[in-house]
Parts: C-alpha cells; sequence; structure tokens
C-alpha cells in the first residue's frame, strides 16, 4: 500500500464527493469565506440550528467537517426572501444548518469547509461543548440590578453586541467548592476578546481573569463564604458587534490544565498525573500503540467530562525530572537522543522554580535538534533554551522557534558532555507548568511540500493553477509532482520539478460536464532519495482570506485540504502556445486572449508564472477595452537550462482586496543555452 494511502482513504470517507444542485450562474469574484457564525457551540447528543455568514456561501451544497462526529443538515432557504445577487457578490446569504452531534463526541473545536457553486470556503470552527445544560444571553442582562439568574452548572451562548456592552448573572455557590467560568470565543475565531469578573452579594470584586489561552478567560475561584454571586462577560477592549459572540461555561466544571509527564516512550506503560481543577491527582497508566504521535488524555468525571490534553510518544528513553535541577552541578542527565519531563515548579513554596538544567553526551560531528516544549503539550509556559560546553561557556540561544516554544539546531564539533538550560521567560512557576525536553536527530535528508490555495475553485470547463514549493533539506534532487484520488472529470498534469529548483506549477483541468462539489487535494511528491523511492504528501498550505481588514494568508488544516468543482469562470485567459522555446540571450513571444464572459470593465494585468531564474517577462496591461495581448519572454546569459510548466496569469479585482487569478492552460518551455 502507498503510504499516503490510508490518508487518502479517511479523508474521501470524511468529505465524500455528493454534488449539490444549482442554478447556472458565474462564479464569483469573490472566494467563499466563513467570517462569523452563531451560536459557537452545541452540547454533545442534542441538534444545534447554526448561523453562518460569510460570503459567496449562496446555494451551499455541503459541509466538510475535519474530524467525525457532527452530522450537518443544510436547512433550505426561500430563494425569494434570499438578497439579490449581480456580478460582483451573490448578496451574501447566511447559511442555516443543523449541527446534530453524536452523543459520544469529544469536547473540542471541530473545523469545517463550506462547499458552495463559487467553490471551498475559508475554515469555519465549531465548537462541542461541555455536556451540561445550556441556554440563550437575554438582554437586558447588564448590571447587578438586572442580571440574569442561572443555575449551575450552565452553558450559555451570548454575543457582546455593542461596545462597553456587558452581560451579567446571578447564581448562588457553595463555601470550599472550585467555580469555574470559562470563556470560549477566540478559540473559534470570534474576534471578542473576552474578560469576566466575579462579584460577591455586595458587588466587590473577588475575582477576575482577562487572557488564560490567548485571548479567552478563565476565572477559578474557591469562595469562602456561599452565597450570592454575580459573573460579568465583556470585551477587554471595549468592542462590540453582531459577530462578537461567545460561550460561557460556569459551574464546578473539571478543568485539565496539563499531565505530567507530557511525555512517553513509544510501547512502553507510562503513569500520568492529571493536573487542573475539579480532578483527582490520582495517576493514569497508559500504552502507546501504532505509529501514533500523541495519545489524548481526557477525563470523564462526577461533574463532566474533561477537556483533552496530549502525552507525546517518540521511539526515545524518556526521564521525568522530580528533583531541583536549577543549576549545573544537579543538572538532570539525558540521553541524546532523548527526551526529559520537568515542570516549572517548586513544591517547596521557594522561588526559583523556573530553571532546569540536563547534562548529555554526544559524539563529534553529530546534529541535534534540541526543542523545549509548553505550547506543543498544551500548557501555557514559555520556555527559553541555552546551550552550553562542559566549562559553562555558552554556546547557542533561541526563545520562540516555533510559536512559544524553543528550539537550538546544532551540529556538534567536539564529542563530550554538554549542558542545556530551559528557562520559563515570564517568570511564572506552578504544577501546571509542565515542559518537555527532547533531543533528537533530525529527518534524512528529502524534501516536504507546501503551497497556498487561494480561490480553492476550478470551473466546469475551464483551468487553474497551484504554486506547489519544494522545501529541501540537504537533498537536491528532481521531485515529480502528481496529483491522486481526483473525481470524475477532473484532469491533472504531472510535473516534474528539476534537481536544486524550489517550485513546479501543477494544473487542474475540469470538464465542461464535470460534477459540482468538493474532493480532497492530494498533491504527491515522488523522489529518488539515496537509492530509495520517496513520497511526501502535502500536507501544509495556505488559506488566502480576509481576516481584521486585511487579506492574509492563515495555515491551512492537512485534514481539509480541500478543493471544488464550481461554475464556469466569469473570466478566463486563453492561449495558442503549448511549445514554447528560448536559447539565453534571446527572446519570444506568444499571444492571450481574455474571454470576458460576464462584463468586467476593469484593467487586466498580464504575467508569467513559473519562469526559471534567469529569464523574466515583462507585465502587460489589458484596458477594459481589450481583450487580446502578447507577452514576451527574455533570456538571460545566465538562464536556467531545462525544460519548465509556464503560464501566463492575469489578476481578475473587482474588490480592492480581491485579486483572483486567472490563468491559461499549462505551456511548456524549453530554455537552451545556444
Amino acid at each position: 500500500m502507498k503510504p499516503y494511502a490510508t490518508m487518502l482513504f479517511r479523508l474521501t470517507a470524511l468529505l465524500g464527493m455528493t454534488p449539490f444542485l444549482l442554478h447556472s450562474a458565474a462564479a464569483q469574484l469573490h472566494p467563499p469565506e466563513v467570517r462569523s457564525l452563531y451560536p459557537l457551540a452545541g452540547r454533545p447528543g442534542a441538534k444545534t440550528r447554526v448561523t453562518i455568514s460569510g460570503v459567496s456561501l449562496r446555494n451551499a451544497g455541503s459541509l466538510l467537517f475535519d474530524k467525525p462526529g457532527i452530522a450537518a443538515t443544510l436547512v433550505p432557504q426561500d430563494p425569494k426572501t434570499l438578497p439579490a445577487a449581480n456580478v460582483d457578490s451573490d448578496g451574501n446569504p447566511n447559511v442555516v444548518v443543523d449541527f446534530t452531534v453524536a452523543r459520544d463526541t469529544p469536547p473540542g473545536v471541530y473545523r469545517f469547509r463550506i462547499v458552495s457553486p463559487a467553490g471551498v470556503s475559508s475554515v469555519g470552527k465549531w465548537i462541542v461543548g461541555r455536556d451540561i445544560p445550556e441556554m440563550e444571553e437575554k438582554e437586558p442582562n447588564n448590571d447587578l440590578k438586572t442580571a440574569q439568574a442561572v443555575t449551575l452548572p450552565m452553558a450559555i451562548n451570548g454575543r457582546i453586541s455593542e461596545p462597553g456592552d456587558q452581560d451579567v448573572f446571578a447564581f448562588d455557590l457553595e463555601a470550599g467548592k472550585a467555580f469555574v467560568a470559562e470563556a470560549q470565543a477566540a478559540i473559534a475565531d470570534s474576534p471578542l476578546d473576552t474578560l469576566l469578573l466575579l462579584r460577591d452579594a455586595q458587588g466587590l470584586q473577588v475575582a477576575y481573569n482577562d487572557d488564560a489561552d490567548g485571548s479567552d478567560s478563565l476565572l477559578v475561584y474557591t469562595p469562602k463564604k456561599s452565597g450570592r454571586y454575580y459573573l460579568t462577560i465583556t470585551s477587554s477592549v471595549l468592542s462590540g458587534g453582531g459577530d462578537q459572540a461567545y460561550r460561557l461555561n460556569i459551574g464546578y466544571l473539571p478543568v485539565l490544565q496539563a499531565v505530567f509527564p507530557a511525555g512517553a516512550e513509544r510501547g512502553k506503560p507510562t503513569s500520568v498525573t492529571p493536573i487542573g481543577v475539579n480532578l483527582s491527582d490520582t495517576p493514569i497508566t497508559m500504552t502507546s500503540g501504532g505509529n501514533a504521535a500523541s495519545m489524548p488524555v481526557r477525563l470523564n468525571t462526577s461533574t463532566g467530562m474533561t477537556n483533552t490534553m496530549p502525552v507525546l510518544v517518540a521511539a526515545m528513553p524518556e526521564v521525568t525530572v522530580q528533583t531541583l535541577n536549577t543549576d549545573m552541578p544537579h543538572a538532570a542527565t539525558l540521553s541524546a537522543p532523548g527526551a526529559a519531563n520537568g515542570r516549572f515548579f517548586r513544591a517547596d513554596g521557594k522561588p526559583g522554580g523556573d530553571i532546569g538544567y540536563f547534562k548529555f553526551h554526544v559524539e563529534a560531528g553529530r546534529r541535534y535538534l534540541i526543542d523545549a516544549q509548553c505550547q506543543a503539550i498544551g500548557t501555557h509556559g514559555d520556555p527559553m533554551l541555552t546551550l552550553y560546553d562542559a566549562n559553562g561557556m555558552k554556546l547557542d540561544e533561541n526563545d520562540d522557534a516555533i510559536g512559544r516554544d524553543a528550539r537550538i539546531d546544532k551540529t556538534f564539533g567536539g564529542a563530550g558532555d554538554y549542558y542545556v538550560r530551559v528557562k520559563e521567560t515570564t517568570g511564572k512557576t506552578g504544577p501546571d507548568l509542565v515542559y518537555r525536553l527532547v533531543i533528537s536527530e533530525p529527518p534524512p535528508p528529502g524534501f516536504s511540500l507546501n503551497t497556498e490555495t487561494r480561490g480553492r475553485v476550478i470551473g466546469q470547463g475551464d483551468v487553474t493553477m497551484l504554486e506547489v514549493n519544494v522545501e529541501r533539506d540537504r537533498w537536491d534532487g528532481p521531485v515529480t509532482l502528481t496529483l491522486a484520488d481526483l473525481p470524475q472529470g477532473v484532469t491533472a498534469s504531472t510535473v516534474v520539478v528539476p534537481a536544486g529548483y524550489g517550485k513546479g506549477l501543477v494544473f487542474l483541468t475540469a470538464a465542461a460536464n464535470a460534477p459540482l462539489g468538493g474532493f480532497p487535494l492530494h498533491i504527491v511528491g515522488t523522489a529518488q532519495i539515496n537509492g530509495q523511492n520517496v513520497q511526501h504528501i502535502l500536507n501544509r498550505a495556505s488559506d488566502w482570506i480576509w481576516k481584521g481588514g486585511a487579506r492574509q494568508s492563515v495555515p491551512e488544516p492537512a485534514e481539509l485540504l480541500t478543493f471544488a468543482v464550481g461554475n464556469a469562470l466569469e473570466v478566463v485567459l486563453r492561449t495558442d502556445a503549448k511549445e514554447l522555446a528560448v536559447v539565453r540571450n534571446q527572446a519570444v513571444k506568444f499571444k492571450v486572449h481574455l474571454d470576458r464572459r460576464v462584463p468586467y470593465n476593469k484593467p487586466v494585468t498580464l504575467t508569467v508564472v513559473g519562469l526559471p531564474d534567469g529569464v523574466t517577462a515583462a507585465n502587460v496591461v489589458l484596458q477594459p477595452n481589450q481583450n487580446d495581448g502578447e507577452l514576451e519572454i527574455k533570456a538571460g546569459g545566465n538562464a536556467r537550462v531545462g525544460t519548465f510548466a509556464i503560464a501566463a496569469d492575469g489578476v481578475v479585482n473587482h474588490d480592492m482586496n480581491v485579486g483572483l487569478d486567472r490563468v491559461t492552460p499549462p505551456i511548456t518551455l524549453t530554455v537552451k543555452e545556444k
């Protein structure tokens, strides 16, 4: 079986190929995007009606989730009630969908895309919440006098609807019991930056929290006195609006804040202790199986299910540090390769628990990656790494190489003992500040693939192009790019990225009668490396979307790398050129025709994409009354010799913030020395 076959089967089964029915219309110029939804969450075992707002979502046909557990049923809408569509916009009607959550679905964030005639949307996020009663926030509830009375536990869906708005809830608490208020907003891409305030019966503030997990808030308070309390949720930056939604969970809720140790050696039983609020500290024995990179820890307590945290798994020795290794003489010994689990915490309560020293031995010429992990295991530490030689001389240092986590990539010139220090940069200390230190060998020489998907659609009868980047690591051979698992009516080019080259163009072509709908995007790179046939499937991409008032590229989840066959595009490029040849220090020209299928009265800038090093082409601007242009390709004296796939590209831009590429079919360019 091919190494990517299991992933292909799983993803295809998850996404499906079901086409959708729609009226014939030109594809929209704006790529489909999910911009907000309400409510943000639902309860396991229940059906929740969700309204999704965005652009280019008219006639939505299906939803694609990144993991199982949620069934989505689109609610039909009366076309007579929808806003009118035109060439530039589909009127942006909302999508209404019923999310039915299976009873045994784990709590957490579930990501989805919507397939519409304009393509596949950007990623939306929805929360499967705690299995507790839920209710809607109701105005007026803006102060203690109008506070909305609730019973515990409760999950509340609400909005901070305008700047300065605040929602207040009243309930009774028992002395000595840990009360938890958990605000979820940013985790589901709501722009709300939450702030939680807890007051007693006299209105005196007894606790507050602003940022616990990013901009989301988590308030924990154990009252000394039973009685009435008031919880306020608001925006910490005094913003507000219809898109500033939240999910607020309150009660004596279990919260898993860390697992210690946070790493396990593959195939060996490991005893881990849960750390958090309203939890038993009874250790759990876990054993990893297969090749999974992590084991999920989720506890079912008397007051409900906790959130999930990972225990990372590696095929190397793991040690757990229980002693105070806060200086070099007391450094803990670590294998190389190997992993250590520790905490930025001193059980004696004294300061200084934010440093850990480790000693390891290496042979001359060996290269190791040294990683300090907090973000990777879901804890709130911010680690920094410092590397020393046996005499205490500093050799290297790193902070925030991978998010908050640190990494040192070091080739050791001499054999001997070395020390690495792990430091918590914010000075925090606590039993939940778990970290993991990993010393590993780098992966074997090879390559990885990434791309930017942009519009995520190919029109019926049209062609689109993806620029695939080949990131090389100590290897420079040729890579063959192919597409697997394509649906009926869709074909793709096979492209060889030459040795030492960093990118290749992959073209998708849809037949005029290709079924409409979404399909998984499986770009596979194949190469011969050290005599072995190596395949890598593209699993890292960026999504070109509107975010925060500007166009941005955001990471795409590997499970939702998808494309769609949509309606025929509104503007396309054509050329009769199929093969071109150019000699160094010479030029070649070819003609391009712009097919305006709908009125489009703006200039179009023509460029050439995929050109090799040393080969250039000046842009050509087609004015609103022009449909034909000519592009000239010039090869410099040092132009890279070889055969390459190129295309003419026309940027279509109805909106100043949205520029979409419309490309010709692939052209084979051969660059000759003479």
